[in-house]
C-alpha cells in the first residue's frame, strides 16, 4: 500500500509544476559542487542503497560461479549412458507390468542390475 502512495505522490509532484520546481530545488540544494571521482566514491560507499546493491551483486556473482562449477563437475563426472541396457530394461519393465496386469509372475533379468559389492570382513587380530 505504501508503494502506491509513494507512486501517487511522485506522480503528483511531476504533474504540478510549482511543486516540481521546489522538489528539484530541495534535491540540489544540499548537493556539493564537487564533481570529482572521490566525491562519487564517497557517495556510493556511504549510501546504504549502493551497499545493498553491492552485496546483492556479490551474491549473484558467487551463485553464478557455483552454478558454472557444478555444471563443469556434472559434465566431467557424469557416467556415459548405456543405451542398449536402458532399452532392454524398459522392455523388461513393460513385460513385468503386462504380466502383473494379467495376474502372472514375471522376474526381471538380473543381468540388468549392477552387482552389489560384498564387503569382506577381516578378522580382527587378537
Amino acid at each position: 500500500m505504501a508503494f502506491y502512495a509513494i507512486s501517487l505522490y511522485s506522480l503528483l509532484v511531476f504533474l504540478i509544476p510549482v511543486s516540481f520546481n521546489r522538489y528539484l530545488a530541495s534535491l540540489f540544494q544540499n548537493t556539493p559542487t564537487r564533481t570529482d571521482l572521490s566525491f562519487l566514491l564517497d557517495t556510493v560507499t556511504k549510501n546504504t542503497f549502493y551497499k545493498v546493491v553491492w552485496v546483492l551483486s556479490l551474491l549473484t556473482t558467487i551463485l553464478v560461479f557455483v552454478s558454472i562449477a557444478s555444471l563443469v563437475v556434472l559434465l566431467f563426472l557424469n557416467p556415459k549412458i548405456d543405451r542398449s541396457k536402458l532399452i532392454k530394461a524398459n522392455g523388461e519393465y513393460q513385460k513385468a507390468v503386462a504380466a502383473r496386469y494379467n495376474g502372472q509372475e514375471y522376474e526381471i533379468d538380473a543381468s540388468l542390475f549392477d552387482p552389489v559389492p560384498v564387503k569382506k570382513h577381516k578378522p580382527k587380530p587378537s
